[in-house]
């Protein structure tokens, strides 16, 4: 099975799971090793007593390991989830990994648009870290076929969405 790690976001504080992101950050985590595979969480936050003595789902171990100590080559896969994600595997510089997966909740269009509810400045960085999802992930996930078409329309067919 791969050694994965998991990476959404580079905050301070106690990690606990109460808003969406990091709920799915953390249940992708437990199914990733449910199935076997060797999983690390990456992040900077101190943990929960419960996040302490968690496991996966049929005890197997969910590590959480510090951002700062992540050496990228020790794993087989690196599982970024929406952009914050992409971003702070940049700023840690795990970009060049040979094996990204990014998952996207949405995606945006280069100019504002109707039905994108994402505009100026903060549209422009979406975009701009859509791009460089595109070219550094060799899987993207997103969450609609519209998310597929508008990213197809953007950057072309191609098969490594899922």
């Amino acid at each position: 099975m791969a050694k994965i790690v998991t990476v959404y976001r580079d905050t301070r504080g106690i990690f606990q799971p109460v808003e969406m992101g990091a709920i799915r950050w953390l249940k992708i985590s437990e199914a990733l090793a449910r199935r076997g595979h060797t999983v690390d969480m990456a992040m900077s936050e101190t943990f929960s007593p419960e996040m302490e003595r968690s496991t996966a789902a049929g005890g197997l171990p969910l590590r959480r390991v510090p951002l700062r100590d992540v050496r990228w080559s020790d794993y087989d896969v690196v599982k970024t989830l929406f952009d914050l994600g992409f971003q702070t595997l940049e700023e840690y510089r795990g970009s060049g990994h040979p094996f990204i997966i990014s998952k996207l909740g949405s995606v945006v269009d280069a100019h504002d648009r109707e039905g994108i509810y994402f505009y100026g400045a903060y549209r422009e960085e979406l975009y701009a870290t859509q791009e460089r999802i595109n070219a550094s992930s060799r899987y993207v996930t997103l969450l609609s076929e519209g998310a597929r078409e508008l990213w197809w329309d953007l950057f072309g067919p191609k098969t490594n969405i899922l």
